[in-house]
């Protein structure tokens, strides 16, 4: 036998043998709901009478227990999650209404009303959560069973599984397996205004606080909350920020983007632009808008899985003319303009990609050419790269792709030997010296050239360091060599 009695509060309603369930009843507000929980044993049932209960800490539930609600129970916590479960057996809560302040606005960092570390089931049902997430599993559940509960305002998500939020019942059932719970049942819950909904705006709040408001044609409906009829793309210091407007004229905030790099001249000239454009393709949201003569900035949003994503932000220039000599060049098969056509660019950020499929493109042509018996025009394609596109032979692409551009360039520098070229040849191979000091090849291209060009002494320092970096195999070196240093 055991009873119990806690401040006066707590009343034991069954005296049973002590393996067998009892329940403690929580009589009113007065009483410490974590002391409650912490008296109770593997398989009680607590009964919580009606009115508001303030938790200072998170409650830790770390044994099978059963916890009931009369009507008009509002459980109050002041930390992140009000209740956090962890342990093997199961948790059932029924008729419960757990609130907590979310202060993190939506943050990753804020927690679930309802948090699951570790669970071998939790039957919750006919209950109302409000916070930053109604049910978090962090850790892993065995079953997890929600019905008819209301999940609602919370500022990102009514549940939180496998690295993902979800915002209904039809949602949760779609997903065909979860990683994080064995388990999943939903029904009759209702999923409303979560997700920043709380901070619902009238549309002169919107407009007053917001530029480029761009109404998204075509937007699923079936992506957006209950209720709403539009969805906006707004934009405001440095941000985005998608709206979802609903039938009573009131705009939800669905997800902000905040690109470290749109700031300062790139962001007033995202807000001040002109000639906005904005479209629903697919699975995305695209917003283009110009800012200043042929110059625009790209910005969207991205579904996936059922999530907004912020797509990556990009500037881009429509200039005709950098266009037509890029179409020239490509038509012409002429690598070197075509890499010059794009260093026009003043804001274009994948030039590095472009000046790498150069040098590989320069590379391809010049072999076709040796094998054609073009040796000359060969060099000439290099010299040519070099000189209309010098980004190309930049030690910080060589630290991007240094394959593509040791291949191409030591190529070079063989072809400009084969073609008496040694003044480009000697630039190119100590250039690549440089980058590469322990590169035995363009060591023994640049002695080469510099002894066809007289310079003896120098090219023995070149052939030393040729053997140095050959190493153990620098005995096999070319017999002219050995001659050479002699």
């Amino acid at each position: 036998m055991r009873s119990f009695q806690l401040c006066g509060l707590i009343c034991l309603v069954y005296l049973l043998p002590a393996s067998a369930q009892q329940t403690i009843v929580v009589k009113n507000n007065k009483t410490d709901l974590a002391t409650v929980f912490s008296a109770a044993k593997d398989s009680d049932r607590i009964i919580i009478r009606k009115g508001v209960y303030e938790i200072a800490a998170t409650i830790d539930i770390d044994k099978t227990i059963e916890i009931t609600g009369e009507k008009g129970v509002e459980i109050v916590g002041k930390n992140e999650p009000v209740f956090r479960i962890s342990l093997d057996g199961s948790v059932k809560m029924d008729q419960l209404k757990i609130r907590y302040e979310d202060t993190e606005k939506g943050s990753e960092n804020a927690a679930g009303v309802i948090g699951i570390e570790k669970a071998g089931k939790l039957w919750m049902e006919n209950c109302e959560l409000t916070g930053s997430v109604g049910v978090e599993v962090a850790g892993s559940c065995d079953t997890l069973v929600l019905n008819n509960n209301f999940i609602h305002h919370n500022s990102r998500c009514a549940v939180w599984a496998d690295g993902m939020a979800y915002f209904s019942d039809a949602e949760i059932q779609a997903k065909e397996a979860f990683e994080s719970v064995g388990m999943l049942k939903v029904s009759g819950n209702r999923m409303e205004a979560n997700g920043l909904a709380k901070n619902a705006l009238t549309k002169d709040e919107v407009w007053k606080k917001y530029s480029l408001h761009v109404e998204i044609a075509g937007f699923p409906a079936g992506k957006m909350p209950e209720k709403a009829k539009k969805a906006w793309l707004c934009g405001a210091e440095e941000e985005m920020v998608l709206f979802y407007e609903l039938e009573d004229s009131k705009f939800l905030p669905g997800l902000t983007c905040s690109p470290a790099y749109i700031n300062d001249a790139h962001g007033s000239a995202l807000l001040k632009s002109a000639d906005v454009r904005c479209n629903y393709q697919k699975d995305s949201i695209k917003l283009s808008c110009r800012w200043k003569e042929n110059l625009f900035v790209k910005y969207g949003f991205k579904l996936h899985k059922g999530q907004l994503l912020c797509l990556e932000p990009s500037i881009y220039e429509d200039n005709p003319e950098i266009k037509a000599a890029i179409d020239k060049a490509r038509r012409e098969n002429d690598p070197a303009a075509w890499c010059a056509a794009y260093s026009q660019y003043r804001y274009y950020q994948k030039l590095d990609d472009r000046l790498l499929e150069s040098l590989q493109w320069a590379y391809e042509l010049a072999d076709s050419l040796e094998q054609n018996k073009q040796g000359d025009e060969a060099a000439g394609i290099f010299m040519e790269l070099a000189q209309q596109c010098p980004k190309t032979t930049e030690q910080s692409l060589a630290n991007k792709d240094p394959e593509i551009f040791l291949q191409t360039w030591s190529k070079a520098s063989r072809s400009y030997l084969d073609h008496k070229k040694y003044q480009a040849c000697m630039a190119n191979s100590k250039r690549l010296t440089r980058y590469f000091p322990d590169l035995p090849g363009a060591h023994l291209d640049l002695g080469d050239a510099l002894f066809e060009t007289g310079k003896e002494e120098e090219a023995k320092t070149s052939y030393r360091r040729y053997m140095k970096a050959m190493g153990p195999e620098g005995l096999n070196a070319p017999d002219r060599v050995r001659e050479r240093l002699k």
